[in-house]
């Protein structure tokens, strides 16, 4: 490696690292803290949050004392309208109680509730208050106030009371749900014991706390300033890998790993290859990012196990970015490439539709020029020397009156022929590819054909880019939703763990996220298999091996799930020996079955057949759906498509498409056929041109499952 080459791939490095290291910083370090005067929205919420926390406390201290009172007030609307108040109030309550910023103290003559750390009424970095109740009314002392803190005439309160006003409440003592019926009173009022004191304090600047409630953080903690920061981090990043590979000669990045699979790809390629990494890219940056403001990467590291939520968090954003900013590199060569070469020269050059479409239409035009001219020249050539041995000036004239004639025709014909080819060409240029061609070309018939050609194969690219973009949405909004699945319940998972300290919960809740990681996985592989067999890259270990003992062996590992929808197999295989890849010819089989336990008609029966054609080995499976079968054949081997539409039944939804992509990498073929409720998955394997002898021992093997007799 040349010292230029050396400095591309290190510099690009270097900025990668450095950025990542400032958007690390940026997303995690860097926090401004906003004052409740900045926010109507964010102080009023507060203060309700604080009104229902000292409903709820005051009950706890004091169950005994009637809270609400108004004119002709019911008892039994009383009583339910207290307990409507304490439930709509309970989660107030118990995001304050949790939250390590919240301090709080509320005392009476015998009874005491108070927090850990006692509240801070002394410092001007604490929002604080201290109050009574006197006569009804709020008594105290503190800057709280000053943010509208009243709950004697709390309008929140009062709005959660007529929204409770006919929801039904479920009793865990009758098992029954009872419906809340209550009238309140326009001169409603609330009231709160006389003999309790109550001290609250929240730090200004709090802390953020992975294993507790985060409530006063996120409420306090203004990110607008890190975004800022990161968006200025990445752009710069950006600016300076420019820099460099401007600097850099363009034959250079060339020839260096990764930028050269740019410079060989052609236009369609790189345009494709480039815009779906990119939106990989851009929506890592955006997701990570918001996990980092959020602290939900710091939450899911203390969940993982991590002593600290902040190393984890900046672990994972510091390695992500250094890839991303890594990769941003690849659209930045290909912009800078397009540009030194000159966007015409470089879509002239390296799109290979433009140069093929170029290269045939010269060939041909030259090829019909050649068959066209022959016959007139050798003609004109005749009747010159005919002229010059009879030496007959009536001869000549004859010929020059005829030749004249047949000139101006040919003009014309030539002239109408062109006209019909230009207005063919003008039409394909503006991009009307739907008139129907019109006129005849005469001597320009090839070229004619050719653009015609040109116009078919527009109308049906069109087509199928109609289908390709509908069939992208259908996969984007497919694989969206079963990426969503996981990682919703990973999410909530973890926030569950953040909230409960329950030794016995925090396994169950582990155990959720096993199972949605694990499933999660189980995606990506599946995925991951498709795309390597269709791009043909798929690593193949072809052996000799009894398809018939394989198939057996796929049943067995399927007759337990079989045996739970009461499946009943039909066996009909004979002894077939091919050479293949044992590991992918089993996962065809694998999965197959695997469909059938999940979409089969309970109590019916599966027919497994395996029959030798002079070419190949047709394996047959057939079973009864036990949903309607409302698509087509070539829809359920489609990535991400499930029979299962619902999708109640788990699974990537790739199982059929595995199965197509692992037959004909092998060169076999698979299809479906369907008829009303009846499913037929049919694969052909090659036989093999050559096999070795087949060992005794392997030719008596007993077979793992026997036919029904």
């Amino acid at each position: 490696m040349t010292k230029t080459r050396k400095f591309l791939v290190i510099a690009i490095a270097l900025i990668s690292v450095i950025s990542a290291m400032g958007l690390t910083w940026a997303l995690t370090s860097l926090r401004t803290y906003q004052s409740l005067y900045d926010s109507v929205e964010t102080a009023s919420h507060l203060m309700d949050s604080l009104e229902d926390f000292t409903l709820q406390a005051a009950y706890r201290l004091e169950p005994d004392f009637s809270y609400v009172s108004g004119t002709n007030l019911k008892d039994a609307d009383l009583k339910q309208i207290q307990n409507t108040m304490l439930d709509n109030t309970a989660v107030g309550y118990d995001l304050l109680s949790r939250d390590p910023n919240f301090h709080y103290s509320v005392t009476g003559k015998d009874v005491a509730l108070q927090s850990v750390e006692k509240p801070d009424t002394d410092s001007n970095s604490s929002y604080s208050v201290t109050f009574r109740f006197e006569d009804g009314k709020l008594k105290g002392s503190g800057s709280l106030l000053g943010y509208g803190f009243a709950p004697e005439t709390s309008q929140s309160l009062r709005d959660s009371l007529e929204a409770g006003s006919g929801t039904a409440l479920y009793s865990e003592e009758t098992g029954k749900y009872t419906e809340r019926s209550y009238e309140i009173p326009e001169d409603l009022r609330f009231h709160f014991p006389e003999d309790l004191t109550f001290t609250y304090s929240i730090p200004q600047q709090p802390v953020y706390s992975a294993r507790s409630s985060s409530y006063l953080y996120n409420v306090l903690v203004d990110n607008n300033m890190s975004t800022i920061a990161a968006i200025a981090i990445f752009l710069l990043g950006l600016l300076l890998e420019l820099i460099v590979l401007i600097r850099v000669p363009l034959q250079v990045e060339e020839h260096t790993s990764p930028w050269s699979l740019i410079a060989r790809n052609s236009l369609e390629a790189n345009a494709f290859l480039l815009v779906m990494l990119s939106l990989v890219a851009g929506t890592a940056f955006s997701l990570l990012a918001h996990l980092a403001q959020g602290g939900d990467l710091m939450s899911l590291g203390v969940a993982g196990g991590g002593k600290t939520g902040i190393v984890f968090a900046r672990t994972v954003l510091f390695v992500s970015y250094i890839f991303i900013m890594y990769y941003c590199s690849l659209p930045l060569f290909w912009i800078r490439e397009i540009f030194t070469r000159g966007p015409v020269t470089y879509i002239g050059e390296r799109s290979r539709f433009l140069v093929d479409l170029q290269r045939y239409s010269v060939s041909l035009a030259k090829s019909a020029l050649d068959r066209s001219l022959t016959f007139p020249v050798v003609l004109n050539l005749f009747f010159l020397l005919v002229i010059i041995l009879t030496g007959s000036p009536g001869v000549a004239v004859v010929y020059g009156l005829i030749l004249t004639a047949v000139l101006i025709s040919l003009a014309i014909i030539v002239h109408k022929g062109w006209i019909t080819v230009s207005r063919e060409a003008d039409q394909l240029a503006n991009g009307d590819f739907k008139s129907e061609p019109q006129g005849d070309p005469t001597l320009f018939k090839p070229i004619y054909d050719r653009l015609l050609a040109v116009r078919r194969s527009f109308q049906k690219a069109l087509q199928e880019g109609i289908e390709s973009t509908n069939m992208r949405n259908e996969l984007i909004s497919n694989v969206s939703h079963d990426l969503k699945t996981p990682l919703t319940g990973l999410r909530s998972y973890s926030e569950l763990l953040q909230l409960t300290d329950d030794p016995e919960q925090m396994r169950k809740y582990a155990g959720k996220i096993s199972q949605y990681s694990s499933r999660l996985d189980s995606l990506v592989t599946d995925l991951f298999d498709v795309s390597k067999a269709n791009a043909g890259s798929l690593p193949l270990e072809p052996v000799h091996l009894s398809l018939d003992q394989l198939i057996y062996q796929a049943l067995e590992e399927a007759e337990e799930n079989w045996k739970k929808k009461d499946l009943q197999a039909v066996i009909s295989l004979q002894d077939a020996q091919v050479h293949l890849d044992p590991d992918k010819t089993m996962r065809i089989f694998e999965n197959l079955f695997s469909n059938i336990s999940k979409y089969a008609l309970p109590s019916t029966r599966v027919f497994v057949d395996l029959k030798e054609t002079p070419s190949s080995y047709v394996v047959s499976v057939k079973n009864t759906s036990a949903a309607p079968l409302n698509f087509t054949a070539e829809e359920i081997t489609e990535r991400f498509v499930r029979g299962d539409k619902s999708r109640h039944e788990v699974g990537s939804g790739l199982g059929l498409a595995i199965v197509k992509s692992f037959a004909e990498v092998q060169r076999g073929r698979f299809r479906i056929e369907i008829d009303g409720d009846l499913f037929r998955a049919i694969v052909i394997l090659p036989k093999p041109e050559k096999l070795p002898e087949v060992p005794v021992s392997e030719q008596d093997e007993t077979p793992v499952i026997s036919e029904p007799q």
